[in-house]
């Protein structure tokens, strides 16, 4: 007679073979990944968690695979899940921090890079990762501190290095974020985005020769990238070199006419020199082949439209945008309520305001130029220049609005 195993015995032996089976599945993955193919790994990586729910680098790496296919939600899921599996699993709280920072709860994640912080400081760069999430934050003094702790940890990357220079042009410490461009470049000489950044900076700093010194290194270093024409061209507008700037920017869009930002750039430069069909050309371009990336040259569309005569044209048009978008109480409705004439200024200035006070500078920033834009428009010029002087005051240097500032600021002194 044979001999028969309970039916819980069976079960249990099943499953444990089904268990043993799974590392196979999660190193199948890995393969997959190398081979670029996301989706196979993905098969592979359910049929591993599938069968065997508790495994941690099943989870771990199907977390991975999950946020490269932006599927935080699902990522978040597997590394809470690996976090419960091993609560001293310093990866699982650096993925979990990935997702919620993809996700853009912020607060949550610097509190899960923290966590695996306290149980492996050294691990996938996680000092790096919290200041980003500091610095998304606005809490600039602690993001400095995580790149300063990062880039002692490695001192061979320079990313934090290059994310530190970066937060001090944010707090306007243009010096301070020369010294750190100067430091990265001693170790990596060719490094031309370092270059670009500096020269950007030695320009906002009125050092035009040294900044066009460094945009030519990037030009060097990097012949085929539109965005180093687009910034030379922003450059030699500053030094006053209308001629060649329009010869940069055109530059720019003959390296990459596909590209939006390249045809916005221009078209800012354009609108700002006084050439308003042609911008309007380039702001129309660049919404064409990038409509939710560029949703602010709808804005400068109505005030060219209105430089032309065609204002009832722009506000029609721009509140048909408003009307179809999905939502519908955010800063950009604000600022194009304000334009199309359903908001006044003042009611516009107020809402600038925020609990965070760099978020309430960079809405200032945009409310003090479209405000300006109106008030040429209506003939009152004095008044224009000094909304000008105060969106400038604001030093959110990076804003194509505080470019346009500086361009009618420059244009009235």
């Amino acid at each position: 007679m044979r001999t028969m195993l309970p039916v819980a015995l069976l079960a249990a032996v099943l499953l444990a073979e089904g268990e043993a089976d799974a590392p196979a599945h999660v190193a199948a993955a890995q393969k997959l990944l190398a081979a670029r193919d996301a989706q196979g790994a993905m098969a592979e990586l359910d049929k591993a968690v599938e069968l065997a729910p508790k495994l941690l680098g099943a989870r771990l790496a199907r977390g991975r695979v999950r946020l490269a296919l932006n599927d935080a939600k699902g990522a978040l899921a597997d590394y809470e899940a690996a976090a419960a599996i091993d609560p001293k699993s310093a990866l699982s709280h650096v993925g979990r921090g990935r997702a919620q920072a993809a996700l853009g709860e912020g607060a949550a994640a610097i509190e899960a890079y923290s966590a695996a912080i306290a149980i492996d400081g050294a691990v996938e760069q996680v000092h790096f990762l919290r200041g980003l999430a500091r610095r998304a934050l606005h809490d600039f003094e602690g993001a400095i501190a995580d790149f300063t702790a990062a880039h002692g940890k490695f001192p061979d990357g320079l990313d934090a290095l290059y994310a530190r220079a970066q937060t001090r042009e944010m707090i306007d410490d243009l010096s301070g974020a020369i010294e750190e461009y100067d430091a990265i470049l001693e170790i990596a000489a060719e490094a031309g985005s370092v270059y670009l950044a500096r020269g950007r900076v030695k320009s906002s700093l009125g050092d035009h020769e040294g900044a066009l010194a460094d945009v030519e290194g990037a030009a060097y270093l990097a012949p085929q990238d539109p965005d180093v024409f687009a910034a030379r061209g922003r450059i030699r507008l500053a030094a006053g070199d209308g001629a060649g700037a329009l010869q940069d920017l055109a530059r720019a869009v003959g390296l990459d006419a596909k590209s939006g930002g390249a045809h916005l750039s221009r078209a800012l430069l354009l609108h700002d020199i006084g050439r308003y069909e042609e911008a309007l050309a380039d702001f129309r371009k660049s919404l064409e082949l990038d409509a939710n990336r560029h949703e602010y040259a709808r804005l400068y569309i109505l005030i060219v439209e209105s430089r032309l005569g065609r204002g009832e044209q722009g506000r029609r048009e721009l509140k048909a945008h408003l009307a179809g978008r999905g939502i519908k109480d955010d800063w950009f409705c604000r600022v194009a309520t304000f334009l199309v004439g359903d908001l006044d200024e003042a009611a516009l200035l107020a809402a600038a305001k925020d609990a965070d006070p760099y978020t309430e500078r960079e809405h200032l920033c945009e409310a003090y130029w479209y405000a300006a834009a109106m008030r040429d428009l209506d003939g009152d010029k004095e008044g224009a220049r000094l909304l000008c002087e105060r969106c400038l005051a604001t030093k959110i240097r990076g804003f194509i609005e505080f470019a346009s500032a500086t361009a009618y600021a420059y244009r009235a002194r």
